[in-house]
């Protein structure tokens, strides 16, 4: 009988290493943190993931005061203090969610020009006005020199009241050419110039026109043509930024060379609209675009003209909403209110912010919490968070907004430490002089750790 030969050795030229197959790293984060509380401005109710407190202050702001104790000491909001702890302490990734009061609103923000740009002898770009795109437009001349352009905040909250534009208006003149036929149209170096949205003004005679650049690969003319002695020019903006405080005034943004009008396709532009850098005018939040400014429903930046030698006011800086407040006697900023009657501070927190994040009281159920989603029992919260995961636009507040972020281990709520404040002021605008009203006769103790074991029962001998 026979036996078949097993060869057990390698074969010339044949290497073999042996290994194992790689481990999916799916292993689950319990670094990640959530924290939830009063920011000075920001996204309200849309959790915003951070790694280091630069990314914070850039997104929700620095510190903000909310109220003055009994001693005159101004109280804090603790939640950008604890942001930073988290940093500090070694974390890597955290998750933010700004939370305001059902009254909080959005204050607008004044522009204002900060040079004129002359066209001509007698005419000049005083101005700048919300319009809406069209296919041209005849600009006339006026004296008008009130604000050019008001936007609206970024966020809810008082701090858009130390914030305003400046808008120069950037023109550039375009260059004619005229053919052996006598035909005038623009040179190839200025139709590289002009984008889609761009906006361009041509002076015939006395008459200004403006003209919207069409889409890519349409002519750009004025109506009848060009002409023998028309002076076109290009228009567009450069929008700043700037904030108030501490008797100084910063530019916190600065956007060079925006068109002025949107265009109709994203094929074959170069250039940015002024639009596409500012938040969406309803609904969302974009991390590249404006911490400050929300962009309106309007289509357009329109020019105004004037005189050449008219005088542009602008608006003072910082701009109050109540004019009849007095910064020197300026009670609280972002729109809580001091616990002590008479207690104030100063500038530049002023009274014109009172209630603009809607923080008139400390109600931690109606501030940190979802209102359709409260009373739910465990099992009802999970099936009622199944369906906001499916909905088209999936959005809860407060607390409840982490739930959609599936990565987060703990939250934590820091502001929730706060005593309970009240109102010294009630704000009435057609008033020189705001009225007080009576703290409430006993204010609850400070917040503590309560001993939560259920109470002994009596002794009975």
């Amino acid at each position: 009988m026979t036996q078949a030969i097993a060869y057990r050795g390698r074969l010339p030229g044949v290497r073999c290493d042996p290994a194992l197959p790689p481990v999916a790293d799916d292993a689950i984060r319990l670094d990640v943190a959530a924290f939830v509380g009063f920011a000075e401005r920001g996204p309200v109710d849309d959790p915003q993931p951070v790694e280091d407190p630069a990314q914070y202050a850039t997104v929700f702001g620095g510190d903000l005061p909310l109220a003055i104790d009994e001693h005159g000491v101004p109280v804090y909001a603790a939640l950008p203090d604890a942001v930073r702890s988290f940093f500090a302490n070694g974390g890597r990734r955290a998750y933010v969610v700004r939370v305001v009061g059902r009254a909080a609103t959005t204050l607008p923000v004044p522009g204002r020009v900060v040079s004129r740009r002359p066209l001509d002898a007698r005419t000049a770009i005083v101005g700048l006005d919300l319009g809406t795109l069209g296919p041209q437009r005849a600009l006339v001349p006026t004296t008008d020199a009130g604000p050019l352009v008001e936007l609206g905040a970024a966020s809810p909250g008082g701090w858009a009241g130390r914030i305003t534009i400046d808008a120069d208006v950037v023109d550039t003149v375009l260059s004619l050419r005229t053919d052996a036929s006598g035909e005038v149209a623009l040179t190839a170096t200025s139709r590289r110039l002009v984008d889609e949205g761009d906006a361009v003004l041509v002076r015939r005679a006395d008459q200004w026109l403006q003209l919207w650049a069409p889409p890519a690969g349409d002519a750009l003319a004025p109506a009848g043509g060009w002409q023998q002695g028309d002076v076109a020019r290009l228009l567009r903006a450069d929008l700043t930024v700037r904030r108030a405080g501490d008797g100084t005034t910063i530019a916190v943004e600065q956007f060079a060379g925006l068109r002025l009008g949107r265009a109709t396709t994203s094929i074959g532009v170069r250039s940015r609209s002024w639009l596409d850098v500012l938040q969406p005018a309803a609904g969302g939040f974009v991390r590249d675009r404006s911490m400050f400014l929300r962009a309106p429903v309007a289509d357009a930046l329109v020019p105004r003209l004037g005189p050449l030698d008219a005088e542009v006011q602008p608006d003072p800086l910082p701009r109050e909403a109540d004019a009849g407040a007095d910064a020197d006697t300026a009670g609280i900023a972002d729109g809580s209110s001091p616990i002590e009657v008479g207690a104030v501070l100063p500038p530049p927190f002023s009274r014109a912010a009172l209630h603009a994040d809607g923080l008139a009281e400390l109600d931690p159920v109606a501030l940190f919490l979802d209102p359709d989603l409260t009373g739910h029992t465990i099992d009802g919260l999970r099936l009622a968070m199944e369906v906001l995961e499916l909905a088209d636009v999936p959005h809860a507040r407060g607390v409840h907004a982490i739930a959609l972020q599936p990565d987060v281990a703990i939250v934590a709520v820091p502001d929730l430490y706060h005593r309970p404040w009240h109102d010294q002021f009630v704000v009435d605008p057609s008033a020189d002089q705001l009225p007080t009203t009576e703290p409430p006769a006993d204010l609850p103790p400070a917040v503590g750790f309560q001993h939560c074991a259920p109470p002994a029962p009596p002794v009975v001998t």
